[in-house]
């Protein structure tokens, strides 16, 4: 990696009653954040990761 690369993390962003899953730099999340999106839990170095994440926040969401 160059001194100019960011390193990829996966974020998740709740969308309605789902969560998505996001690849991005940290740079571009800071910027989402001072717009006002939120991402859930931490930044996940890997897909799989993130994949684990987000099937334990949605069901531990409760049914409506």
């Amino acid at each position: 990696m160059n001194s100019t690369e960011r390193p990829i993390f996966f974020y998740l962003f709740r969308k309605g009653r789902n969560i998505e899953i996001v690849r991005m730099t940290d740079l571009q999340a800071g910027k989402m954040w001072d717009q006002g999106e939120r991402w859930l839990d931490v930044p996940h170095k890997t897909f799989a990761d993130a994949q684990e994440v987000r099937k334990q926040l949605l069901s531990s969401q409760e049914p409506h």
